[in-house]
């Protein structure tokens, strides 16, 4: 049953939990308001719930967790107005992959990630929490009781605004399989030391708006696989390290709106270059400190944007451009 991206209006009629067959319900992207109907959870052979993008509110209920052939739960975009104060009821989702619940207010949740990380979803590859109130974890041995994922993939916790340094060094401690990772809109305030000897999988890594100092750390040359790397609106200082021109696979980089200095880098000057090929195609650092650009950009042929306003480049511009 898929009625999405509609105009329908009011409640969702509680008599669908009479429909013992259904696999596939989708109501997203409608004017729909009020509670969860709790009869929701007889819906035994679900495959797929997707409620985002309503007016929804109230506590989600529990019954939903005895939808155990669910693969795919999307609460997310209800304005907030879905609170939930205790999780316990996903961790009985067994066959769980896909799960967001942004925009949903989990403030009052005191174990946010010990019912969702580890055997209890084994399947879990995809979890989404942007905008969701969550707290800071008070101490790094805080869920130190909590199993590691080796499923879990796509992590976004963007948005919080108070998760710092206690729960992103226990997320790369208890997930290194991770490829794309979501931080941004937090308040990290430094990257910690062996990130980058650790999370080798990433693909995508997102910590703009972090209050982040210090310079870019040396071992970010290690995500040898990454594609995406966003900095922007820091604090950060110091040159840009030379092992970042190392990653080939390298796709866009942004690290506008922070105080990093000194030259952009001469590929010549790499005695360890390891790429026949350069994948950049997006370099965005303005408003920074920086002093002098590429001589040669040439190694840069798949490069579509270049944007180095606002800084200090002096000399003239060069004609490899």
């Amino acid at each position: 049953l898929d009625l999405s991206s509609n105009d329908f209006i009011g409640e969702i009629p509680p008599q669908l939990g009479n429909l013992s067959s259904l696999h596939f319900l989708h109501l997203s992207s409608n004017d729909l308001i009020g509670e969860i109907p709790p009869q929701l959870g007889n819906l035994s052979s679900l495959h797929f719930l997707h409620l985002s993008s309503n007016y929804l509110s109230g506590r989600i209920p529990p019954q939903l967790g005895n939808l155990s052939s669910l693969h795919f739960l999307d609460l997310s975009y209800n304005n907030h107005g879905l609170i939930i104060t205790n999780l316990d009821w996903v961790s009985t989702l067994s066959s769980l992959r896909h799960l967001d619940l942004s925009y949903t207010d989990l403030s009052k949740v005191k174990n946010v990630f010990q019912p969702i990380i580890g055997n209890k979803l084994p399947h879990l590859t995809k979890l989404t929490l942007q905008s969701c109130r969550l707290h800071e974890i008070s101490s790094p041995s805080f869920h130190s009781h909590v199993n590691s994922s080796k499923s879990l993939s796509i992590l976004d916790l963007s948005d919080n605004y108070f998760l710092s340094i206690h729960t992103f060094q226990w997320l790369f401690s208890s997930m290194p399989n991770l490829v794309h990772l979501d931080f941004s809109g937090n308040s990290l305030g430094i990257i910690p030391n062996g990130f980058g000897a650790t999370m080798v999988s990433l693909t995508y890594l997102d910590l703009n708006h972090n209050q982040l100092e210090n310079s870019i750390p040396n071992d970010f040359g290690n995500l040898t696989v990454l594609e995406h790397l966003d900095l922007r609106y820091n604090n950060l200082n110091g040159e840009i390290p030379k092992s970042i021109w190392n990653i080939c696979t390298l796709r866009s980089f942004y690290a506008n709106y922070n105080n990093l200095s000194g030259a952009l880098l001469d590929l010549s000057e790499l005695s360890f270059r390891s790429c026949a090929h350069y994948s950049l195609e997006y370099l965005e650092l303005r408003s920074n400190q920086m002093t002098k650009m590429f001589v040669n950009v040439t190694p840069f042929s798949s490069l579509k944007e270049l944007r180095l306003q606002s800084n200090d480049l002096q000399g003239k511009i060069p004609q490899s451009i």
